[in-house]
C-alpha cells in the first residue's frame, strides 16, 4: 500500500504544479522544498513510533513534492538557462531524476531483508538523505540563483 502512495500523489502534485508556479518559479520551489523536508521528517517519525499513519502521510507528502519537482524543476531550467544551452540543460535533468531513481534503489540493496529491517541506523541515513539535498537547493536558490524567472 505504502509503494503505490508515492506515484499516486505524484500524479495530484503534478496538476498542482501550475497553481504554484503563478506565485514565482523560485518561490514554488523554496515552498515545495520545505514540504519536503516535512514529509520526509513524519517517515522518520514513523519510525521512532513505530507508527503506520505518519509514514503513510509522510509519503504521500513527499509524492506531491515529487510531482511538483517533475513540473516546475524542468519549468524553472528552461527559463533560467540560455537558449543555446536549453536541450543540454534539459538532458541533465531528466539523466538526474533517472541516476536519483538508480542510487536509491541501490541504497535500498543494502538494507537486507525488508521484513527484519537489521540495519536501522543506516535505515535512518537513507531516509534522511533527501533532507540534505532539500537544504543543499534552498541555500542554493537563496545564495547562488538570486533571481526569479523572468
Amino acid at each position: 500500500m505504502s509503494t503505490t502512495l508515492v506515484p499516486l500523489s505524484a500524479m495530484f502534485g503534478s496538476l498542482l504544479g501550475g497553481v504554484l508556479a503563478k506565485y514565482g518559479r523560485k518561490k514554488a520551489l523554496i515552498i515545495i522544498d520545505i514540504i519536503g523536508i516535512i514529509g520526509v521528517l513524519l517517515c522518520i517519525l514513523s519510525l521512532l513510533t513505530k507508527g503506520i499513519t505518519p509514514m503513510y502521510l509522510g509519503r504521500v507528502i513527499i509524492g506531491l513534492t515529487v510531482g511538483l519537482n517533475t513540473t516546475l524543476v524542468p519549468l524553472y531550467i528552461k527559463e533560467m538557462s540560455p537558449s543555446e544551452m536549453s536541450g543540454l540543460t534539459g538532458f541533465f535533468n531528466s539523466h538526474t531524476y533517472n541516476f536519483g531513481i538508480l542510487f536509491s534503489s541501490l541504497l535500498g540493496l543494502t538494507l537486507g531483508d525488508p521484513y527484519k529491517l537489521t540495519n536501522i541506523p543506516f535505515l535512518y541515513l537513507m531516509l534522511g538523505f533527501p533532507i540534505l539535498t532539500l537544504l543543499i537547493r534552498i541555500i542554493f536558490l537563496n545564495t547562488v540563483f538570486k533571481y526569479d524567472t523572468p
